[in-house]
């Protein structure tokens, strides 16, 4: 195991340093050793934070107490020393003893680039703090560590305080945990949800240390996971509808977490998204089938609740390959805004779209608009055969500056409605951070101007960047601009996304996909759909054409669990219905696909029989244990109320006996990741 704080190379590695003769000998080090890619990645993390503040704001001079304060603490640090409790009046967190001396010198590379550009910081009043969406600012992110025993209290030099804090706000020393859960120290009692508002007047005004307001309302969805979908009965709710789903952010947003060992918040945990991140091998449509996509089921007893069954639906879209695929016209929308600095966002974002570009060919335009504070194209349609002025463009790419995201979509579907192609794939593929902080228009004016554009044939894709804490909204505008929302969080993730899964990501071959399952009440007492929350619908909006649902793109899967009760045996909690009559007695249950072609606006309706009598577990195929492996692993870290005897034992036992044919290792990699969430959540 190497020690950061002794071997600079891996500091310089994580700050994109290197050569990348020397990278490709580091990565390969780096790949047999995951606690010490844990640390790289906070590393990365810590300078992109400090880099994308510096970047922001403007950076006033330091004075001298803060300059000495600063100096003291990074000999301390530099030598493997903290500071004692009495050199560190503020209690600000210090970074994880194995990489202090790292962290001391991302710091102090990271402060002293930016304080070569001294600027005057304009004066602002202390209730800047919360946004208009109260969102946490920059400018307090830092002050979010404080203790609550020094809250409130009494200052003994105002002055030196004062100087501490707003030290504090440049170098942005704490920073708050993703969306939802907010942790500000909960070992020291503060509040684990919300956004803070300090009050640094006060500390000018009446000589106090600041106190914290909290922002937000508990049931706020950027604060919370969506509840559960609960069991339902079928003599009820005999249907269940849903729109279909093909994102694959939230496994890798797990997969992250745990490699920082940190437990993922529950918002992370998708259940749609960690199933469908995998390949089950499902077979595609016939060549000769007029419907572009197969679909196939499966019953077996449930692993973690034997006494009920688990469902298996499964959507595969028809595979085009990539001879075949037609032409496209592509705009890479990128944020190049200050807080893309760090390694994990634009240095990756670059190799990332650099090995898309090296797909094309002379079928295929290329387009690249970037948004800061402003927008503008930086690469008018190009032909894809000229790879390299595509990649110097992308080359040439530097961060800094604000965010204006909705102005950089605008732009962007400017550019691809002037390249559209008929018959091609026009689309627009946006990559970033999430955090869309300067900018006109509203939300609703933004989904509409997405909606639009996607019924005029030009849709959107979107790549996520760095720990967001903005990830459900992308999910929202990718699915608003019928694509997917896929998070990026390493080369090999990138590889996936954009070369092994080029087809999927560009060409959509349904949209609109919509499920409706009709139970058999008299095999079926009550079901829970696993995940899709925010995918379910209304029983009457699957036949409504206005009512959007999810997309499908070539040779993408759709896979949907449904827990089941069984009827025999069971009490219902309703009485049973006198006029209802079971049709079908041996048929489980019947399942209808709703789905429109790309270019059309109504749609077509496919049915398909579901399976009669469930198999034991042992039975089932591969892909269904290994699917519902995963589940177990989701159940426990999403803290299901309906988890039974689920656990990460059961789920590596599961896993471990499904990987099959594993040709990239992803099924190992869930191994590996039960095996981290197993010491994360100890």
């Amino acid at each position: 195991m190497n020690d950061l704080a002794d071997d600079p190379k891996w500091t310089a590695f994580a700050l994109d340093e290197l050569s990348a003769e020397e990278r490709a000998a580091l990565e390969a080090q780096l790949g047999q050793d995951p606690d010490l890619l844990a640390e790289i990645d906070a590393i990365q993390a810590l300078a992109g934070q400090l880099q994308g503040e510096l970047a922001q704001e403007p950076c006033p001079e330091l004075d001298e107490l803060s300059r000495a304060r600063i100096e003291r603490r990074a000999r301390g640090e530099a030598s493997g020393r903290a500071p004692a409790l009495e050199e560190r009046p503020s209690r600000l967190h210090l970074p994880p003893p194995r990489w202090l001396g790292a962290a001391a010198a991302v710091g102090l590379a990271v402060a002293g680039l930016g304080l070569m550009q001294t600027r005057s910081a304009p004066p602002r009043a202390a209730d800047e703090a919360i946004r208009g969406d109260g969102a946490l600012t920059h400018r307090h992110s830092a002050i979010a560590s404080w203790g609550p025993s020094r809250l409130g209290e009494p200052a003994q030099d105002p002055a030196a305080t004062l100087a501490e804090l707003k030290a504090a706000e440049r170098g942005a020393l704490a920073r708050l945990g993703p969306a939802g859960e907010g942790r500000y120290s909960s070992r020291e009692g503060l509040p684990a949800r919300g956004t803070a508002n300090v009050d640094l007047a006060a500390v000018e005004q009446q000589g106090r240390l600041p106190t914290f307001t909290l922002a937000g309302r508990p049931g706020d969805p950027r604060h919370q996971a969506p509840p559960e979908n609960p069991f339902r009965t079928v003599a009820a709710s005999p249907l269940s509808t849903f729109g279909s789903d093909v994102d694959t952010a939230g496994y890798a947003a797990v997969r992250n977490y745990l490699r920082r060992h940190t437990k993922p918040p529950l918002s992370a945990v998708r259940l749609e998204e960690l199933v469908n991140y995998f390949d089950y091998g499902d077979a595609p449509p016939a060549e000769n089938s007029d419907t572009p996509f197969a679909v196939t089921s499966e019953l077996a007893t449930c692993p973690w609740q034997p006494k009920h069954q688990l469902l298996r639906v499964a959507v595969k879209g028809q595979e085009i390959e990539r001879e075949a695929r037609p032409p496209s016209n592509l705009v890479f929308l990128l944020d190049v805004s200050g807080s893309m600095s760090a390694p994990n966002k634009l240095p990756l974002l670059k190799r990332a779209f650099a090995q898309l570009v090296e797909q094309l060919d002379e079928r295929d335009r290329v387009a690249i608009v970037v948004y800061a504070g402003a927008s503008g194209v930086v690469l008018p349609s190009t032909s894809g055969d000229h790879r390299e002025r595509i990649l110097g463009a992308l080359d040439r790419l530097q961060a800094g500056g604000g965010t204006n995201g909705a102005g950089g979509i605008e732009l962007a579907y400017q550019v691809a409605v002037g390249g559209f192609v008929e018959g091609g794939a026009n689309r627009v593929i946006l990559a970033t951070d999430g955090d869309f902080n300067i900018g006109a228009s509203s939300s609703a004016a933004l989904d509409a101007l997405i909606r639009a554009k996607a019924k005029s044939g030009v849709f959107l894709s979107v790549l996520g960047f760095g720990m967001n804490p903005a990830d459900h909204r992308l999910e929202q505008l990718a699915d608003k601009g019928n694509g997917s929302y896929a998070f990026i969080d390493s080369d090999r993730e990138a590889h996936k996304v954009l070369v092994e899964q080029m087809s999927g990501t560009l060409l959509t071959i349904a949209k609109d996909l919509k499920l409706q399952v009709e139970f058999n009440p008299a095999r079926v007492a009550s079901y829970r759909l696993l995940g899709y929350e925010n995918r379910v619908m209304a029983a009457r909006d699957f036949n409504d054409d206005a009512k959007d649902a999810g997309d499908v793109g070539a040779g993408h899967t759709v896979t949907a669990f449904y827990e089941l009760v069984p009827a025999l045996g069971q009490a219902g909690e309703v009485d049973p219905l006198q006029f209802q009559r079971p049709t079908g007695a041996q048929a489980l249950a019947a399942v209808k696909v709703r789905f429109k072609r790309p270019e059309a606006e109504q749609s077509e309706l496919r049915r398909f029989a579901l399976p009669g009598q469930p198999r034991r577990y042992a039975e089932a195929s591969e892909a269904f244990r290994f699917g519902s492996a995963v589940l177990t692993f989701g159940l426990v870290l999403r803290e299901s109320e309906h988890k039974g005897q689920a656990s990460l034992p059961l789920a590596r036992e599961l896993a471990q006996g499904a990987l099959g044919a594993d040709p990239q290792g992803r099924r190992a990699e869930l191994v590996e990741l039960i095996d981290r969430a197993a010491r994360v959540l100890r």
